[in-house]
C-alpha cells in the first residue's frame, strides 16, 4: 500500500494484514515511507513491516528496492492495493514467478493494472468494470470491506433531545458535506424535531464548510469535532448517521454505523447501493439537498421506522461484514490463486 491517506482502502489494508497475521499466516506489509498509521503495523508483534519511498507511480528506483525485498521474503502471493502498488507489483510478479492480486477500491485506470493476474473488488460494480475491460471473470472475486468495530447487541431508541445527526469523512468535494449543511439548514427551517449536526473529519474544505455554516446561520447547531480517535463513542453519540457523498466506491463508515445500530441516510450511489436498500437505510439521490432534507425529516419523525431499518442493517453487518465473515473469503481466494497458478505453470512446462 503506497498511499499516504487514511480512507477505506488504507484501513482494509491495515486490518487485513493484522487479521491474517493473527490467524498465523506469514505477512509482510510494505508501505510508503511516512504512512500515517505506521504504528498500527510496525507495533504488531506477529507482523513483518517495511517501507519504500514510492514517491510517484513511475518510481523505478522504488520498484528495484521492492524487488529486492520480495526476493528476500519469497512470498507465495503478492497482494497490492490501489494504483501505485498495483503497477509496481504487476511489474515484478512475472520476474519473481509469484501471482499478484490487486484489490480495486475504485475504477483504476487499466494502464496501472494491465499486468495483474487476479483481482478482488469491493463491489459488484467494480467487478463488472474489470470484466468489461477484458479481465477473466474467474480471476475476479468480489470480497467486501469489513469492520473490526464491535457490533451492538440490540438497536435501542434514543431519548436524546435534541436529536443528533452525525457524519464522518474527509472534507473534500466528493464527500458532499456542503450538500449536508444545506439540507440541515432546510431541516432546521421546517422540522418540529430539534436537532444538532455533528461532523467528524478534516480536509482541504474545512474552512469553506465552516464559512458555509456561518452563512447559513446554523453554526451554533453544528459541532466540528475534527478527526476522532474513539470512533465507537462518536457513532454512539448520534441518533442518525448520514453519508451525503457525491461519489463513494464503498463507504466503510456505513458498515461501522450499521455495527453500532444507527439508522442510516445515504446517497443512492455505487458503493452504498451495492449493500443497502430501503429496508436497511434511507437512500436519497446524490447532490440533492432537498431530497436529503426530506429523508432527515422522515427519519426524525419516525423513530420506529429508524429502529426497523437499523435492526435490519445490524443483522446484515453481522452476517456479511465482520472479520469472521470476510477474512475466510480472502483466504479462500488466496488458496484458489495458488492452485490455479500451479495448474497454469504445470501447463506451461
Amino acid at each position: 500500500m503506497f498511499s499516504n491517506g487514511w480512507g477505506g482502502a488504507e484501513r482494509l489494508f491495515v486490518e487485513l494484514c493484522s487479521c491474517l497475521s493473527q490467524k498465523g499466516h506469514d505477512v509482510l506489509a510494505v508501505c510508503k515511507s511516512g504512512f500515517p498509521h505506521e504504528m498500527l503495523l510496525s507495533g504488531h508483534n506477529a507482523l513483518n513491516y517495511t517501507t519504500i519511498p514510492a514517491r510517484c507511480n513511475w518510481d523505478y528506483l522504488s520498484v528495484l528496492q521492492l524487488q529486492k525485498i520480495l526476493r528476500n521474503y519469497e512470498p507465495d502471493i503478492i497482494h497490492a492495493h490501489l494504483s501505485r502498488a498495483s503497477w509496481m507489483a504487476g511489474l515484478l510478479g512475472d520476474s519473481l514467478g509469484v501471482p499478484v492480486v490487486s484489490t480495486t477500491h475504485n475504477k483504476i485506470k487499466i494502464k496501472y493494472i494491465s499486468r495483474i493476474d487476479y483481482f478482488t473488488t469491493i463491489t459488484s460494480e467494480l467487478k463488472t468494470y474489470l470484466e468489461s475491460s477484458g479481465f477473466k471473470a474467474n480471476h475476479i472475486r468480489k470480497v467486501p470491506n469489513f469492520s473490526l468495530l464491535p457490533p451492538v447487541t440490540l438497536v435501542t431508541t434514543s431519548n436524546q433531545d435534541p436529536l443528533v445527526f452525525v457524519a464522518l469523512g474527509r472534507f473534500v468535494h466528493k464527500k458532499g458535506f456542503d450538500v449536508l449543511l444545506k439540507a440541515f439548514k432546510a431541516y432546521v427551517n421546517v422540522s418540529s424535531v430539534p436537532a444538532r449536526l455533528r461532523l467528524a473529519g478534516d480536509g482541504p474544505l474545512n474552512k469553506q464548510l465552516r464559512e458555509l455554516a456561518n452563512q447559513l446561520g446554523i453554526a451554533n447547531l453544528i459541532d466540528f469535532t475534527g478527526w476522532v480517535d474513539d470512533i465507537v463513542s462518536f457513532y454512539d453519540s448520534g441518533d442518525i448517521f448520514i453519508l451525503p457523498s457525491r461519489d463513494e466506491p464503498f463507504g466503510i463508515v456505513l458498515i461501522e454505523a450499521m455495527a453500532r445500530g444507527k439508522a442510516i441516510i445515504a446517497s443512492n450511489i455505487g458503493g452504498p447501493r451495492d449493500f443497502l436498500d430501503q429496508s436497511t437505510a434511507f437512500l436519497v439521490p446524490p447532490d440533492d439537498s432537498k431530497a436529503l432534507c426530506e429523508a432527515m425529516q422522515q427519519a426524525a419523525a419516525q423513530p420506529a421506522l429508524c429502529s426497523s431499518k437499523a435492526t435490519a442493517a445490524l443483522k446484515l453487518f453481522r452476517s456479511q461484514y465482520t472479520k469472521d465473515a470476510v477474512l475466510p473469503e480472502f483466504i479462500d481466494f488466496y488458496e484458489y490463486i495458488l492452485q490455479t497458478s500451479k495448474t497454469v505453470r504445470a501447463a506451461d512446462l
